[in-house]
């Protein structure tokens, strides 16, 4: 714990004499860090990708989607005891990560923003015109929104499912869910989206 709030303070540019003032005691910083427990490091092997994929759909800026993720795994690195006597692990540890990201990701009306990630679509990239792609554009940025104001699990499966495009047996590994509940998530989170689209169309509420 000393060794993590060390490395933070020096993140945050604090000279190494405050730090060592602040702890009472000299306080060295070693670039080559105790290593974590095998368990720790094969559990990081394995989720740094979709993790650190999940973080840049909020956080634009690549430092600060790897910064979420290195804290990430730091704090479970702490807590991993805790982690483990948990129920599930691998949801203790998603429930880091949403927090990390969560907590650097603008939020408009309490919900996340996030929709400059509407300038990534698929659908977007295929819009052939200037029109199409300013139409793409603009449905995209809806549903955005609107996916913003859904429930969290819902939008996590929405993310990892539509937008990085794994399939709903690794969500459910990633989240630490049944596969039942990804489909689930994924079909309740569907109607309201669809809903949205159909009053994007038709804003004046007549007959399609």
């Amino acid at each position: 714990m000393r060794r993590l709030w060390a490395a933070a303070a020096l993140e945050a540019q604090k000279k190494q004499e405050w730090i060592d003032r602040s702890a009472g005691e000299p306080m060295v910083i070693s670039t080559s860090p105790e290593v974590p427990p095998i368990d720790h490091r094969a559990f990081m092997e394995l989720q740094h990708e979709p993790y650190r994929a999940y973080a840049s759909v909020f956080l634009r800026g690549h430092k600060l989607a790897d910064r979420a993720v290195a804290e990430t795994f730091d704090i479970l690195w702490l807590r991993w005891d805790e982690a483990l006597s948990s129920p599930d692990a691998v949801r203790f540890a998603w429930s880091v990560l949403r927090y990390s990201v969560m907590m650097r990701t603008p939020h408009v009306d309490g919900c996340p923003s996030f929709g400059a990630s509407a300038f990534d679509t698929v659908a977007l990239a295929q819009a052939r015109t200037h029109e199409a792609r300013f139409s793409q554009y603009e449905e995209s940025s809806a549903v955005f929104k609107a996916m913003s104001r859904l429930p969290d699990q819902q939008l996590d499966v929405m993310v990892l499912r539509h937008l990085l495009g794994m399939d709903p047996s690794a969500v459910a590994d990633v989240l630490g869910v049944p596969i039942a509940s990804v489909r689930s998530d994924e079909r309740h989170a569907r109607h309201v989206l669809e809903s949205v689209l159909v009053t994007e169309s038709n804003p004046e509420g007549n007959a399609p």
